[in-house]
């Protein structure tokens, strides 16, 4: 099952689609406040999403929300590890289906894990494997990022520098060799030379993705969260279910 993560602006296009979307309509202030965004109602149904701050904010503020609108489960994110996202994930998990991502959150008890699939190195399959080996199959989810990483080589750094769609497009031209596809990390890539120097492009497009959504579903992986804004433009050319 392909799960669809969607933000404002584009919230209001899906708010009232309830089948596998995850709208993050939600966010933690400051000071401890949860924040809607300016939209629609949202129908029953959806993942409620919650962009939590460093902040701590009662479990009971998010539980009451999610309740009151019919949500099927809650996902927590936030921009680095911190003890407010380990002590709302743990305070809501067994009384809701709680998503955290593993980067985020890899300790939480009885939620379920996101796991990306953006990997520069190893195997996509043994990533997977060895989270479920880790967490349980029926805990362990995908985020699947929408790979485009531009690296100096040699490199040496897990993530490369994000590359916008134009950008893959003017490195795309100028090839020296590729595109290639690795089957390890089900990702596509090539190289280039530019100011004296070599650099290795990793990316993902429609093919990649679904091969991604094969390998997951071949190991049982209950579902796969995709971000909305990342493949806008290739949405129609993948597997919604899997």
């Amino acid at each position: 099952m392909v799960i669809i993560t969607v933000h404002t602006p584009e919230t209001a296009e899906y708010i009232k689609k309830t089948e596998n979307n995850a709208c993050m309509l939600y966010r933690v202030s400051p000071d401890g406040r949860l924040l809607r965004a300016k939209t629609e109602e949202p129908s029953p149904g959806i993942i409620m999403g919650v962009f939590l701050a460093p902040a701590a904010i009662p479990a009971g503020d998010i539980l009451a929300e999610y309740r009151d609108n019919g949500f099927t489960g809650i996902m927590l994110d936030g921009q680095s590890p911190s003890g407010s996202i380990a002590e709302t994930a743990s305070a809501l998990s067994g009384q809701v289906p709680v998503y955290v991502p593993e980067k985020l959150c890899p300790d939480a008890k009885n939620c379920n894990i996101l796991v990306e699939t953006a990997i520069s190195s190893g195997s996509l399959r043994k990533r997977f494997e060895t989270a479920i080996s880790r967490y349980g199959r029926g805990r362990v989810f995908a985020d699947i990022e929408r790979t485009r990483w531009d690296f100096p080589l040699p490199f040496r750094q897990e993530r490369g520098r994000p590359l916008s769609g134009e950008e893959l497009k003017a490195l795309y031209r100028r090839r020296a060799s590729g595109p290639h596809y690795s089957p390890d990390l089900c990702a596509w890539y090539l190289s280039c030379r530019e100011n004296g120097g070599s650099r290795f492009v990793l990316y993902d497009d429609a093919v990649s993705i679904n091969r991604k959504l094969k390998i997951l579903s071949s190991l049982g992986i209950a579902g796969a969260f995709l971000n909305y804004r990342e493949v806008a433009d290739i949405y129609g050319a993948i597997e919604k279910n899997y």
